[in-house]
């Protein structure tokens, strides 16, 4: 192949490409030397979505289990609402509910105090625990 027959754009490229691939300290481009400084802050996130939690049958808002899984999500996200959703705020009174309430008159509860929440106004995320999710799924629709 004759260079002479090559489109002369074509061979200005090819003469800046060859330099740089066959003999890269000849570049001009420098990476910054602090490109990868494990000291470099990193930035900032988001402020993580509250976070509204129901527990499932037989279960309370204030078990060791739900209590354990509220810290482990904050240890998670510093700074994270969360909300552990109650039908009463006695502990036994609010397990009983799971077995013995009305799920409607608990749904309309529930929602109201979701409403009045000004931590959870613009949105959250929800986590629940068996029955839970599914009392979440109806208040959904």
């Amino acid at each position: 192949m004759k260079f002479g027959v090559l489109p002369v754009s074509l061979l200005a490229l090819v003469a800046l490409c060859v330099p740089a691939a066959a003999f890269p300290h000849l570049s001009s481009f420098q990476e910054p030397e602090d490109k990868w400084n494990k000291e470099q802050t990193p930035l900032p996130l988001p402020p993580p979505r509250p976070l509204v939690i129901w527990h499932g049958l037989g279960d309370q808002y204030m078990s060791s289990g739900m209590v354990e899984f509220v810290e482990l999500i904050k240890d998670m996200h510093p700074g994270i609402f969360v909300y552990s959703v109650r039908i009463s705020d006695e502990p036994s009174s609010d397990q009983r509910a799971g077995w013995f309430g009305n799920v409607n008159e608990q749904l309309e509860q529930v929602a109201t105090e979701i409403s009045e929440l000004p931590e959870l106004s613009k949105g959250f995320d929800a986590i629940g625990f068996s029955q839970g999710m599914h009392l979440f799924r109806t208040a959904q629709t």
